[in-house]
């Protein structure tokens, strides 16, 4: 491998402890190429899955000027590489680990990360969780409308379609880079959003004190990175990075999240309380709460009935119609409905059940598509 005949035996650090940093480490490991520590700005001590010592970025000229550095994170690349600069370590010394990464085959990828995320690893050959069968359907079930469902911009076209523009939240613009925005347009609250990723949001509640600079950067910096190569799902990559503003419908929104397994709607959940920690909350098709929880905690509030709930199932149904999973989102506001956005792989198909049962229960309501 060019990799290990480029450092022979030169101690190799990975800058970044977290979860890519740990992913890349395992890598590496498996074709006998040992790094020496993991640096971290956040974290010191012994990282648990690798064994591999952390030390802070103050002590690499000090313990090891000549080693070579590698990049474990695609969002904070360029900020590293300034850090780096700053440091006095060499840029000739430095390496990507996207360029070791993004090669990865897909199903390679997939398991390694499920392994590090869920603690067992997947079958993938005949998949029985729900978890398992969402990687499945990763691997083998690509087809074009898929990449539509996931962007959001180009996905409002499929709803408006399928169940009508009023259903739509109304949206203020859309831009290909930050500096295109006519934020003069814009009313005092709106939400940014990014087309071609998971997370890529921000909500201004008052357009006079809104971080023009922080935003940015933050915009600039998604719009730069293809989601797909995070997770491999598949989707993402070749959608058109945009930029869209949607009207801001208020504050301590629930979401219901409707999930279709083969075009029908087994069972819902509800992201609520944000403002104080995220709970998610599950509920049958008869709004009584299911006794299981996936990552996150369930609510002890009443999360009532939403009143066209069942207007909602039959919407997300068409949407769903034909596809062996999907999500569906909505907002319901003022007896209102809004539809949000379609997912195809909740949580990237790596969010642990308690009890573990219900893994295995809701993969068992999902029929999986003949190989061709």
């Amino acid at each position: 491998m060019q990799l290990r005949k480029s450092m022979g035996s030169v101690p190799l650090i990975l800058y970044g402890a977290g979860e890519m940093g740990v992913i890349i480490a395992e890598e590496l490991m498996g074709i006998n190429i040992i790094p020496t520590s993991f640096c971290d700005k956040n974290k010191t001590g012994m990282e648990g899955k690798t064994g591999l010592p952390i030390i802070a970025p103050h002590e690499l000229m000090a313990r090891y000027r000549n080693a070579n550095i590698m990049i474990t994170s695609r969002d904070y690349q360029n900020e590293i590489m300034h850090d780096m600069a700053d440091l006095g370590i060499k840029a000739g010394r430095i390496i990507m680990a996207t360029d070791i990464l993004d090669p990865i085959p897909d199903d390679v990828f997939i398991k390694v990360m499920f392994e590090k995320k869920l603690g067992y690893a997947p079958d993938l050959e005949n998949p029985k969780t729900f978890n398992e069968k969402l990687q499945w359907l990763k691997l083998h079930d690509r087809r074009t409308e898929y990449t539509v469902m996931a962007d959001k911009y180009a996905t409002r076209r499929l709803i408006a379609d399928k169940a009508g523009e009023e259903f739509l939240v109304p949206i203020l613009g859309v831009w290909d880079g930050f500096d295109d925005i006519d934020f003069d347009a814009l009313p005092s609250q709106f939400v940014l959003k990014c087309s071609h990723d998971s997370g890529g949001t921000m909500i201004c509640k008052d357009k006079k004190r809104f971080d023009m600079t922080q935003a940015s950067t933050f915009f600039e910096k998604k719009l730069g990175i293809n989601y797909y190569y995070q997770s491999r799902e598949w989707p993402y990559k070749n959608i058109v990075p945009r930029i869209m503003a949607e009207e801001y419908l208020g504050d301590n929104i629930i979401d219901y999240k409707l999930l279709c397994f083969n075009g029908m709607v087994k069972c819902s959940f509800t992201c609520s309380e944000r403002q104080t920690g995220l709970k998610v909350t599950f509920f049958d098709n008869d709004w009584k709460r299911m006794p299981f929880e996936r990552k996150y905690p369930a609510s002890d509030a009443d999360i009532p009935r939403p009143q066209r709930f069942e207007e909602m199932k039959l919407m997300a149904q068409k949407l769903a119609k034909a596809i062996p999973f999907l999500r569906v989102d909505f907002y319901c506001i003022d007896d209102r409905i809004y539809t949000g956005e379609l997912t195809l792989y909740p949580g990237n198909g790596t969010e642990g059940f308690t009890p573990f049962e219900y893994d295995e229960i809701l993969g068992s309501w999902l029929s999986l598509p003949e190989l061709a």
